[in-house]
């Protein structure tokens, strides 16, 4: 399944049809994350609105995607003014979702980053080859029961 394929389903989807759905997807090695990451919003219309706005408020607007390296180093890539940039460090490990309790690849943001990203934890899971399935979790009370879901592409050639 390709990005435009699973954007076209998923913009079907209710919220809450994305928890279980995560854990029909494949597991992901570190080997196979190293490159860009090209990511969108996916959901329900009202989610895909709002989220590249809130994103603003919360320090990460113009968010483009991830750099992801295959030792579990990464960066987060945003646009803005058109320019890219990147910030807000990320480490990935192999671990075990929260939200199945299956293998998952487990991204975290470094505690300097400031609230809520020092509290904030990305699941990725394989589409295909070239798709990445994501599920932020605010790891904060009263938000952990609301995973919001997203989508990487690789993208093709590195950011200058």
């Amino acid at each position: 399944m390709n990005e435009i394929a699973a954007a076209a389903q998923f913009e079907q989807l209710g919220l809450f049809a994305f928890k279980p759905l995560f854990a029909n997807f494949g597991q992901l090695e570190l080997t196979v994350i190293g490159g860009t990451w090209r990511a969108s919003f996916t959901g329900p219309g009202w989610l895909r609105v709002i989220a590249p706005r809130g994103l603003f408020l919360l320090r990460f607007g113009g968010w483009w995607g991830k750099e992801l390296q295959a030792n579990g180093s990464g960066v987060n890539l945003f646009q803005r003014g058109g320019k890219h940039f990147a910030a807000f460090p990320i480490t990935v490990k192999t671990g075990t979702s929260r939200l199945d309790g299956k293998p998952c690849l487990i991204v975290r943001y470094s505690k300097d980053a400031g609230f809520p990203w020092a509290h904030v934890i990305d699941e990725l899971r394989r589409l295909d080859d070239d798709t990445l399935f994501g599920m932020t979790i605010f790891d904060l009370p009263g938000m952990r029961g609301f995973p919001l879901p997203f989508l990487l592409q690789r993208f093709p050639n590195a950011l200058e």
